[in-house]
Parts: C-alpha cells; structure tokens; sequence
C-alpha cells in the first residue's frame, strides 16, 4: 500500500513503509500510475500456513485456509477456533481470531459459517523529537465467511464466499472498503494405498478470487486492492496413529505483482508432532523460505475426567503452532504463534427410522440412522446397534445405564457393553447397510415379535471417541411392535388422458388385519390435503395449513383376521401441486386393538396435467391466389377444310368457348340459340358441308347438356365468300371462312345475348401460401414435463407427423404446426387428428383426447391488369358497336376501388393477318373509335380519383406484335394441368422432359422457360388468331414513393 499524504502525516510514512516491506507484500513504487495497496489484505493469519509459505488455496482441514479460498469453509469441522500472533519489529505486531461453526439452513444441514478479525498496529512513536505530536497506524479487518457443498453438482465439491470490512489508519487519515473474496475447492473421496507407508489419501484442488471491491480513498485519489486470482492443489496421505503428510502448491496472481509459485510440505508423527516447511518464488518477497512446527493433543492425553473436560472438552483436541521466516540482509527471522481448538471425534448424526415412538408389523424390523463422519482425515467410524425389549413403555433400563456411564467418562464403557451383551440385540459393522446416496446406514432385524423395544445406536473412532446418535437431545428411539388393522398399501393410478376438469385419477387403499381376530363395522376416512402449490411443474408456495378435505368416507362391514382387501376411490381436485393423501382406519376408535394409533398411512401424490391443447374446427391451411382473366367469346366454332368435324381448339382446357356457354344455358329454358353454318364454296368445299357442320355443332352441344329442342338450324342460312386477295395470306383467311356461327335474336334477346356472350372466364394460378395451423396450449401440470410431443395425422391419407413441442408447453405459446412442403396435397382439404403426449419427471405418461380439424383451402382472386374485349374482324377498323357496357363499367369499378389512377391506356391488337404496318394502323384506329364509345357510353357512370379528371389518356395500336399472353410459374402450371386432364398433363410432361419449349396446345402455343411457362394466343390458329384482334383498357395508378433521410453529420 503507498498513499502519498499531507505534511501533516508525513512522519509516520517511513516506519508503515517500513513495515509493509516486511511483510513482503508491498508493490514497488510507481510514478505514472496508482498501484494496488492494502497490503495488510495479502498478509493470511495464523501461523500453520505461514510455515508452509502460505499455500493454503488447496488446503481443507484448516480454518485459516477460508483467507486464500473462501470454499474451504464449506469443508470445515463441525465447529473450531483459532487465535494467532506475530511480533514484528520496528514495534510493530499483528494478531487474529477466527470462529467457525456447523448450522442447518433450509438448504441443509451442514452449512458452515465463519467469523475472523485481524489487527495490525505500530505502537504510538515520535520520530521528529517533539516537534510534532506522536503518531500510529493500524490496519483493521473483519470477515464473515459462508460454504456449503454443492451437493446438486457433487458432495465434494464446496462453494464459498466472504464479506469482509478493512480499514487502514494512517496518523489522522483513515480509509475503508467493503471487500468480496468467492471461492471453489474440491476433494476427493478418500482412497487407499495398497502398499507403501500410507494407508489413506485425499486430494483437494481449489481456486478462488479475492480482494474484490472499491479501492481506498486516503486524500483524494482511489488507491486499488489488491485484486488476487489465486489457484492451488493439496495432497494429504497418511494413517491415523502413524505418518502423515500434506503437501500442498499455490499459484497466486496479485494486481501489479503479476504470478507466483509457492510450494509446501507437512509432517506430522503419531498424530502429535509436526514439521513444516515452503518456499514462495515470488520476486517482491523479502523471504522467500518459510519454516514451522506444530503440536496437537486431544483428550487421550488426560487420563482424568476432569482434565478431559476442563482443558479440551470430550471429543476435542488442541494444537498449538509455530511459523518464522529466513531472515535476510534487512530484517531477522521473524515468528508466528498460534492455537486452534477443535472436535476430533465423531460428529452428531441422526436416527432416521423408525422414529421415536413408532408402531411396526410383526416381522423384519430395519434400523435406520444417518451416516456420522469424523472430522480427522484418516481416522475411520464404527458402530455399534442396541436394541433393548423392556416391559416398561416408560424408559429403558440398560441403554440409560449405558448412557449414564457415558456422562460420568467411565473408561469401562466398551467392557461394559460386552458384559450386558446378552441384554441387547446387538449388532456390529459387519452386517450393517451403507445407502451412499442418502448417507444412511441400517440393520435388519429379522422376525422382531412384539413388544417395546428401545434402539441406541454408537459411533466411535480409532481413539475411542464416542458419540450416540441423538434426535433433539434423546440418544435413545423408541417403537413398538403390535398385531392390528392396517392399511398395507396406498398408491394413487393416475388418469392418462389430460383435460379440463377436475379428474385425477384412482386412488387405491389395500387394507388388511394382521390381529387375531375379525374386525366388524368400521369406518375408512380419506383426506386430501394441499401440501405444494404448483405451476407448470415450478413448486410454490408451501399449503402444509391447508385444512384436510374429506374425500371418500364409507364403513366396512367385516375384516377377518389375516384378511386383506383393495378400495378404489376417484380423486377429484382443482389444485394442482403436491398432495397428502391420508387414509384412516376406525377413527373414533370403535374397534378395540392392541394398538389404536397406527391404523393411518400417508402419502404424497402429484396431480396430473390439466388444461386443454386444441384449434378450430376448421382452419384454413392454403391459400391460392388465382388470376381470372375474362377472354372474349368468340360465337364461332372453326372447321378444318372439307371437314365437319368440332377439332380440339373449340373444347380447349383453358379456352372453351363451347363448355361455357353449355354450363350458362344449363339452367335457361327460354333462350333459343341459333346456328348458321358456312363453306368456302370458291375453294371446292360442297354447299351440304355448311349444314352437316351445323348439325355436328349441335350434337357436340346436346352432348354438353343442352336440350336440343332449344337450337333452331335454319336451313335457308348460307354464307358464301368471294377469293380473297392476293397480298393477304390466303390460307389464315380460307380458314376463317370455315364455321359456324352461334348466336340468338338480339332484337328481341338483347339482354340474354350479353350474359351469354360477353366473355370467357380463364382462372389460372399465380401463387400457393401454406398457412400455419394454431394451437392454444393451456396446460398446466405439477412437476416438469420432460418430453412433450404432438402427433398429427391425415385421415384421408394416412400421413403423419411429429413433432416435439416440450418449450411450447412450458410457455404456453401459440403453436404453430406447419406440414412438410412435399406432402402438401396430403394435408389441404382433408380432416387430420391430433392429440399430444407429455410425459413428466415421474415417468407418467399423458395425452389429450383425439381430436380433429378441417385443414381447408381458401382461393383468393385477384384482378388481371388488363380489361380484355374482342371487337373485330380482320381487315376491319371498326370495333363491335353493341359490348357488354354494364360488364365494362363492372371491371372499371374493381379497378378503380383498388387504386388511384393517374392514366388510362386504350390499346388495340391485331391477328398476324396482312401486313404489320397495316395492322398497326388498324389497331390504333380501332382503339380510338372505342375510346369515343367508351367516353360517350361511360362518362357519366365513372368517377376517377375521387371525383378528379384522367391526367393523361393514351390511345395506341400495338398491332401484331403482341399476341395474348399470360405467364404462369411452372410448378403450378403443371399442376392445374394434372387436376384438369391427366392426359393432356403427360403429354405436356412429356414434353417438357424432352426439352420441347414450344408445346401446341390450341388455339394457344405453351412457352417453356426455367421457372416459367407463357401461355401464348396461337397466330396460326383461327381462334387464337381472333383472340388476337382485342383491345385492352389499362388502368395505370400512381406509383408510391418511400421518402427516405439520411442522418446529418
């Protein structure tokens, strides 16, 4: 520690300088920085360690050791002091006390906790001759320790803690911290040499970190502690009554000291003597070789009563200790004394059962009582087991003269014991029974009759050290042994299924009479009480004051002797935790027995998870977004040449003019359709061949369902055309002259002709979303669940899924189930059950009742871009002059409640018949004269943007160069495809895997790309050719733009 004071201060600077250095602990001076002080924090007390140069991190079996590595305290006797003192010179001196004791906590009952204070002064000295008044210094520090074995990770391995207060008085400056030091140390079981001087050995490996906390503050600036990383290791061998020996490693690393190694060794003869010696190879110590000697008595030393009691006590020792250190070319050697005070004889230990006063059956009687341990590192316990039978229910006889004899140290007690042998069931070490993991030791007894019986058990060492076990100060149980009513068994059979009400399960009460005769009208009571409230397998608050609550009462006619019977109640309860359930046989004491308190048992049950993990009936699983596209009908089926028969392109699987207007018709009575049939007569088809091409278009149509008195074939109707002309391209428009036409009267069907005609609907997929299917899970249960797992399963399929849910559960989140992406269409539109199984950390195993939810499909429609019309014939300018206008002004709407529009593109197409100029100029010319209709028809019926006028209209012709198209993501093509015609998918399929990327599938052409297909209006067909001559109203809105700011420097 180097503080730099005021003047004031000044004279005492060189004798604490001093001092400090002779401890060996002061960092060396520093201008450019504030190094660590409170050296006095470095300096360990007592003067056993001190000899071994304070390697004491790894060390157990040592109070002082709790200063390097808090976690030995958890290893300590089960109570000790020690007291040291060190004269240095210059005046200067140094002394400690330190207490330490064994105490239950609720966490156990073997925590430990220490209390120590050291002091180091200088006398009061006057260095200036009387120019200034005297001065001292002194340093204070007070701990208070804390371990405990961690017994939830090992029994050997122990966690500590200090909180300590230091204060350092400089003359008239004082400073003060509070200070945390936290420690680990571990030692093994101990283990035995085969061969070799040593019978027994134990190793200990320790780390800790101390000196943790806020620096001293003498004038103005913080000086740190020093801040230490301290780790260590031990190795005890040795036997009880010979050699002994304890070496023991350091490795400490103190704030701006950086590491350093010590080492230590330890001797100890018989028991009684011992020497020492270390060796500290740290550079800022002024003596690096240490050096002791010790030496312990215990009560074998004193033969009289007295003497045992007044100088140590029963099973208790002294050691005294001494410690110095080489001198060197500064100081000369320098020494240490101390003493401690300890137990060294078994420690206190427990019976366990049967506990005082208890009845038993006739039969094998175990004797159980917990394992004692003694403190001494090589010493080893044995036992010895009395059981007295007495015809006195009042006291023992023997076992109180045994314990009298105890009380007055007569040397004679083991001679004793083996002269009233005969009065004992008696039992030593070698039948006994060690249950490791509970710390227990038992004896059975076989065949115990009845009667009173009193059990003493003793525990003594090597040296004869003697201890009775002792439950609150009585070191003699009681039990008796009695024929009776008796409930044998009480087990509860829990139900397996978890829901939300109150069912537990079934409780089962096996009752028996092991009397001598018949037991008749008697009463069985069964009690529920709270012990534990619990949520979620999280136990809560203690419900032990919870009143009882009757559960079943019912009275039993006859038990005859020897015999035995089951009863099965319901347990029903809305508490959930742990629960004492307590049967009671003849409570009111009807029935006369030998013994009227044993005829009750109890036990401890955990209600089973309640609540519910569920869904909707029906949850919508898919979504698919379709875009229906609306072509125009095209009121003509077109015929090959001299043919009458109806080809594929007019029962297309996406454009089918024919079907719609079958399944429009379906219902409709009062509708008559018209059929006129032509022929190319220039181009030598027969004039007949227009009738029997009417004729098959009506058959094709009865066979769709229509009733054929509804078609009238006028027979008087004939169509015929002049060559066309040279520059057109004659074979397109020959085969637009093969057809027929159908159609009603619009004079006096006007409305019927709209609604039939007006367009034809394509409904194509754009997107799949699978949705998640939700699951509330609300289940709580008592004890933690270890596994949780929900099983879904497809009914119609028979797929199935798993899937473990054990965090859900615990949090009572929303589930979200999710099927596997290639065994969706194993899911959608199907029932699927779905249960869960828990299985907690008693081994139960639970499931909720089957159930079941519709996984439905939901189709969202989304509007196309584009308003399709087809209006025209080729080489004609002059689009259809009677459209659907209520159908138009329909779509419009749509698009406007979508968006705010900002311009409106009317957009002529041609067919690929004629030239492509010519065609563009068609196109645009029958754009604009729609767009006059379009104004003059509809003005009035549509508000744009919220009452505002179009910003911008454009009106152009595209032409040829655009043929109808629509573009598809394959995967879902091909699957529409499969649905529709699985023998138009495998040709489709087929040729796709051959690598065709053009797939006529009339009156349209399949593109084949990657990811995608392009279904394309066909220029070689007619009726792809006449879906080509369309105009198209596109409805552009504004376009959103994100403002986005950067942030200024």
């Amino acid at each position: 520690m180097i503080v730099f004071l005021e003047k004031k201060a000044s004279k005492v600077i060189p004798t604490w300088l001093f001092s400090i250095a002779l401890i060996g602990l002061a960092a060396t001076p520093a201008f450019d920085q504030v190094r660590s002080g409170g050296a006095f924090l470095k300096v360990l007390p007592g003067a056993r360690h001190q000899g071994m140069a304070g390697s004491l991190t790894g060390v157990i079996d040592e109070l002082h050791a709790l200063y390097a590595n808090p976690g030995a305290t958890g290893f300590l006797r089960p109570w000790q002091w020690s007291a040291a003192y060190t004269e240095w010179i210059a005046d200067s001196y140094n002394l400690s006390f330190s207490y330490g004791k064994q105490l239950r906590t609720p966490w156990s009952k073997h925590t430990k906790f220490a209390l120590g204070i050291q002091y180091q002064g200088i006398r009061e000295f006057d260095s200036t001759k009387g120019a200034q008044p005297s001065a001292s210094a002194s340093d204070l520090l007070m701990t208070a320790s804390f371990g405990n074995p961690l017994n939830f990770l090992s029994k050997n391995l122990s966690f500590g803690a200090n909180v300590k207060y230091f204060r350092s008085d400089l003359a008239n400056v004082a400073a003060s911290s509070l200070i945390l030091d936290f420690g680990l140390l571990y030692r093994s079981n101990r283990f035995t040499f085969k061969k070799g001087p040593f019978e027994y050995g134990i190793l200990s490996v320790g780390v800790a970190l101390t000196q943790l906390g806020q620096g001293l503050q003498f004038i103005a600036e913080d000086t740190p502690l020093p801040r230490s990383l301290r780790a260590g290791a031990a190795l005890n061998m040795g036997t009880h009554t010979g050699l002994q020996m304890q070496f023991s490693a350091d490795y400490k690393n103190i704030r701006d000291e950086g590491g350093s190694i010590s080492f230590g060794a330890e001797a100890f003869l018989f028991n009684v003597i011992g020497l020492r010696g270390g060796y500290d190879f740290g550079s800022n110590n002024l003596s690096q070789f240490s050096f002791g000697m010790s030496l312990r008595f215990d009560d074998r030393f004193f033969l009289t009563k007295t003497a045992k009691q007044q100088i140590f006590g029963r099973n208790n020792g002294l050691r005294i200790d001494l410690a110095g250190q080489e001198k060197n070319i500064f100081f000369p050697v320098t020494y240490r004394a101390g003493v401690s005070h300890y137990p060294v004889g078994p420690e206190k230990f427990e019976f366990v059962d049967p506990i005082f006063g208890t009845d038993l059956k006739p039969g094998n009687v175990q004797l159980t009582w917990k394992k004692t341990h003694d403190p001494d590192l090589y010493d080893t316990i044995n036992y010895l087991l009395m059981v007295e039978e007495s015809d006195s229910k009042a006291q023992s006889i023997y076992l109180n003269q045994l314990i009298d004899k105890l009380e007055k140290g007569d040397q004679d007690l083991f001679e004793w014991i083996e002269k009233n042998r005969s009065n004992f069931y008696f039992a030593e070490d070698s039948g006994f029974q060690i249950a490791r993991d509970r710390d227990e030791v038992s004896f059975l007894f076989e065949q115990f009759p009845a009667g009173d019986y009193f059990w003493s058990v003793l525990a003594y060492d090597e040296d004869r050290h003697i201890r009775f076990a002792e439950n609150n100060g009585e070191r003699i149980s009681h039990f008796r042994i009695l024929p009776d009513l008796q409930i044998t068994g009480l087990s509860f059979d829990p139900h397996t299924l978890i829901t939300e009400d109150d069912y537990q399960g079934e409780l089962k009460i096996e009752v028996s009479n092991a009397g001598l005769a018949s037991a008749k009208k008697f009463s069985l009571i069964v009690y529920d009480s709270l012990l534990t409230s619990a949520t979620n397998g999280v136990m809560g608050q203690n419900r032990s004051d919870e009143p009882n609550r009757p559960l079943a009462a019912m009275t039993i006619k006859e038990l005859r002797a020897g015999a035995d019977t089951t009863f099965k109640i319901k347990w029903n309860t809305n508490l959930p935790g742990k629960h004492l359930i307590t049967a009671i046989f003849d409570r009111g004491n009807l029935i006369q027995e030998e013994n009227e308190s044993n005829n009750l048992q109890a036990k401890a049950f955990y209600t089973i998870p309640k609540g519910a993990f569920k869904t909707k009936q029906s949850v919508v699983a898919q979504v698919d977004t379709v875009y229906e596209y609306e072509l125009p009908f095209i009121p003509k089926v077109y015929f090959d040449h001299n043919s009458s028969e109806v080809s594929n392109s007019h029962s297309s699987l996406f454009y089918s003019p024919l079907e719609t207007l079958a399944t429009r018709l379906a219902k409709r009575t009062d509708v008559i359709l018209i059929l006129q049939g032509s022929a190319d007569f220039t181009n030598g088809e027969p004039k007949g061949l227009a009738l029997k091409r009417v004729q098959a278009v009506k058959d094709y149509l009865v066979d769709l369902g229509l009733n054929k008195r509804l078609i009238r074939t006028p027979e008087n109707i004939q169509v015929i055309f002049k060559n066309p002309n040279p520059e057109l391209d004659t074979p397109w428009v020959q085969e637009e002259r093969r057809y027929v036409r159908i159609f009603v009267n619009e004079k006096q069907n006007r409305q019927e002709f709209l609604e039939l005609f007006h367009s034809v609907p394509i409904t194509l997929p754009k997107s799949k979303t699978f949705l998640t299917v939700p699951f509330a899970a609300n289940v709580e249960y008592s004890v933690p669940a270890v596994s949780g797992v929900l099983y879904f399963s497809s009914l119609q399929s028979m797929r199935t899924d798993t899937i473990n849910i054990i965090e859900i559960l615990e949090r009572k989140e929303t589930f979200h189930w999710r099927h596997f992406s290639n065994q969706r269409s194993d899911w959608v539109s199907q029932e699927a059950g779905y249960k869960i199984i828990v299985k907690d950390s008693l081994g139960r195993s639970f499931s909720t009742p089957k159930q079941n939810v519709h996984l439905s499909l939901h189709t969202e429609n989304k509007l196309p871009e584009k308003i399709i019309l087809g209006m025209a014939e080729f080489r004609e300018d002059n689009p259809n002059l009677n459209p659907d206008w209520s159908n138009i002004l329909e779509k419009v709407k749509a698009q406007l409640n979508l968006n705010r529009i900002q311009k409106v593109h009317f957009i002529g197409h041609a067919c690929a018949i004629g030239e492509s100029p010519y065609n563009e100029f068609l196109s645009k010319k029958r754009a604009a004269k729609f767009y006059e209709k379009f104004k003059k028809r509809l003005h009035h019926s549509i508000s744009l943007n919220n009452g505002e006028t179009f910003y911008e209209i454009e009106i152009r012709g595209e032409g040829e160069h655009e043929p109808f198209s629509i573009e598809i993501g394959k995967l879902n093509f091909l699957e529409v495809l499969r649905k529709r015609s699985a023998q138009e998918y495998q040709y489709v399929r087929e040729q796709i895997e051959a690598g065709v990327t053009e797939i006529n599938l009339s009156p349209f052409i399949l593109k084949v790309e990657s990811d995608q297909v392009r279904l394309e209006s066909n220029n070689n067909s007619p009726m792809g050719r006449q879906i080509n001559r369309r105009i198209e109203i596109l409805l552009e809105p504004f376009e959103m733009i994100e403002f986005t700011s950067k942030a200024q420097n």
